[in-house]
């Protein structure tokens, strides 16, 4: 869990650290691996991000979960 919080404060200095994540394809959707689970994030501009989900790598991500979050937010 520390771990998470690591790489949370990686983003706040720097929010276009991760890569984009390829099965949502928006630039502004990224994600950053973190041991076997990728931190799936969005940068609402350079001061906030919003964590998204944390998923495990070997599963797949469908896209309508990532979808579905940002219509909540």
């Amino acid at each position: 869990m520390e771990r998470f919080f690591e790489c949370a404060d990686l983003l706040e200095k720097n929010p276009r650290r991760g890569r984009p994540v390829r099965e949502v394809g928006i630039d502004t959707i990224r994600q950053l691996t973190v041991s076997s689970y990728r931190l799936i994030y969005f940068i609402v501009d350079e001061e906030r991000i919003d964590v998204l989900a944390v998923h495990h790598q070997k599963r797949q991500l469908p896209r309508t979960l990532i979808t579905r979050r940002m219509r909540k937010r």
